[in-house]
């Protein structure tokens, strides 16, 4: 306990000094505890614009990210269109071939009855 009363005691010579006329115990006391009072209201003000910009910027990667994901479903929207159409169009050609092969079939079934 000694040494923390010397401790204040040099706090108080110090603030004696930079207040350049005689302070009583109770001024330098108060002082030091504004000033302590002062220096946890910067670090709350300091901690409270962090929190403020990384809701900023926690907001912003949402809107991003929810921007990204409806690019994505849009284009795997597009994609299942596109592949249908594709898997149509693959029906389709085939059902010609079938048809193509049906008539040549169908010729030469024709061309051999009349050959006999």
């Amino acid at each position: 306990k000694q040494i923390e009363v010397e401790k204040w005691i040099e706090v108080i010579h110090k603030e004696k000094h930079k207040l350049a006329m005689p302070v009583t115990l109770q001024e330098a006391i108060e002082n030091i505890r504004l000033k302590h009072i002062s220096e946890v209201k910067t670090l709350q003000d300091n901690l409270l614009e962090r929190g403020r910009k990384f809701n900023e910027y926690k907001a912003k990667a949402q809107s991003v990210l929810k921007e990204i994901t409806s690019k994505e479903q849009k284009a795997q929207l597009a994609l299942a269109e596109k592949e249908s159409i594709v898997k149509l169009e693959m029906e389709r050609v085939e059902a010609l071939r079938r048809e193509k092969m049906a008539l040549e079939k169908n010729a030469e079934e024709k061309i051999e009855a009349k050959v006999r």
